[in-house]
This record gives C-alpha cells, sequence and structure tokens, in this order.
C-alpha cells in the first residue's frame, strides 16, 4: 500500500479523535478548567493544522482563510507553555503579561495584511505560488 494513501486516513483520524478529546475537556467539570481550556484550544488547533493532509483533494478553501490556517499554527507553542504553566502551578490567573505571546501571530497578520489580505485574488495566488 502506498503511504500517500495511508497519511490522509490516519490524519483523519487524528483529527477525529483530537476534537473529541477537547469536547470532553472542554465540558467536564473540575478543577482547573483554565487548564483544560488551554489543552483542549492546542488539541483543536493542531486538528485544524493536520486536517490540511484530507481536505486538500474534497474542497478549495478561500486564500484568505488558507493563510489564517497556516498563521494559526504559531499560537500552538504559546498554548502549551500555558497549559504546564497553569498544570503546574496550583494558584495560576491569566494576567496580561501572557497575552505578550500573541504578538508574534499579530505581527505577522500585520505584516501579511498589505501584501496578502488586501491584495486581489491574482496576487494572493502570486503570494502562495513564491
Amino acid at each position: 500500500m502506498d503511504i500517500a494513501a495511508i497519511i490522509p486516513v490516519v490524519s483523519m483520524i487524528i483529527g477525529a479523535l483530537s476534537f473529541l478529546f477537547a469536547i470532553f475537556l472542554l465540558t467536564v467539570k473540575s478543577d482547573n478548567k483554565i487548564s483544560n481550556v488551554f489543552i483542549a484550544a492546542y488539541l483543536m488547533l493542531t486538528a485544524i493544522d493536520i486536517s490540511v493532509y484530507y481536505y486538500h483533494n474534497h474542497i478549495t478553501l478561500p486564500a484568505w482563510l488558507e493563510m489564517l490556517r497556516i498563521q494559526s499554527s504559531e499560537f500552538k507553542g504559546p498554548l502549551l507553555y500555558l497549559y504546564i504553566l497553569s498544570a503546574v502551578r496550583t494558584d495560576f490567573k491569566l494576567k496580561p503579561v501572557h497575552f505578550v505571546n500573541l504578538l508574534p501571530f499579530v505581527f505577522s497578520i500585520l505584516v501579511l495584511t498589505p501584501r496578502f489580505f488586501l491584495a486581489d485574488a491574482v496576487g494572493k495566488e502570486a503570494f502562495f505560488d513564491h
């Protein structure tokens, strides 16, 4: 069997299991709710990130949505960091200093806005091609 045929099936299974586990984490009653939210968001972003292996043969997303999917992978590192921080510390509270982790995403969106998000369809295709 060809490995190219196995990858979409495995990624679909991983994505479905990640979404199911994330839904479970968001609905379960626990003492450490913020920790569950962080790991659930991490699992959802991982499932969205891995979905590229099976949806590209069936649907075509708009270029701006595809770029947001690509850029959303920048959240995975900070979410994992905040999950570990909230799991280790019992007195963890989300503070404004923790939002510094969002700066790389905001910066990349600001850089891409004039060259990609405000460009016409031909410009977006040229951006993806190069």
